[in-house]
């Protein structure tokens, strides 16, 4: 799951053949039905407004156990700390996409 922040991630996240699923603010349904498809396991959210955006849909989606929230930033950390999300992880402001693919891959390898 990407809110438009992260965005930019879906492509290098793609080629290593993750499923991303881009998500406009405001959320549409369409992207709504898709997040309820199937169990999420992860999403990656590059700022304050992308995380705001996220816990207001939190409760709608289907997230799969030990789903992860990758933070970009420490604002992006911290607000999703506030909001007692359970996994969350913060990876460094301006990475390259594959910087950020190599920091998840690493990080489900261990």
């Amino acid at each position: 799951l990407l809110p438009a922040g992260a965005a930019r991630y879906a492509v290098g996240l793609e080629a290593c053949g993750a499923d991303t699923v881009s998500m406009p603010l405001p959320v549409t349904p369409a992207t709504r039905v898709v997040m309820r498809a199937q169990p999420v396991t992860g999403c990656v959210v590059a700022g304050r407004a992308d995380v705001d955006c996220l816990d207001e849909e939190w409760e709608t989606a289907e997230w799969a156990p030990g789903a992860v929230a990758w933070c970009v930033g420490d604002d992006a950390c911290e607000r999703a700390v506030e909001y007692g999300w359970r996994e969350v992880r913060r990876l460094p402001e301006g990475m390259t996409d594959a910087e950020l693919v190599g920091h998840i891959a690493g990080a489900r390898r261990s």
